[in-house]
């Protein structure tokens, strides 16, 4: 898995509900903003994916297959 190494002391460094926060979203087809807040503000070293269209006043965002992976095993 790509970063694994880096990924294992990022999710040491969570809490308990920052890790359920990260598990519902790993569970979900479309992380929230806070999600992506959190991902952001604590380093991941694999960062979301986003999109956003033009007219869109919002970004949509989704987890890599390789961090979604992470997640859901831990």
């Amino acid at each position: 898995m790509f970063a694994e190494d880096a990924l294992q002391k990022w999710w040491a460094a969570r809490s308990d509900e920052q890790r359920q926060q990260l598990k519902r979203a790993a569970e979900s087809a479309r992380p929230d903003a806070d999600t992506a807040k959190l991902l952001g503000d604590t380093s991941c070293p694999v960062g979301l994916i986003g999109s956003k269209w033009e007219t869109e006043t919002e970004w949509g965002w989704t987890l890599s297959p390789d961090l979604r992976a992470f997640i859901s095993e831990q």
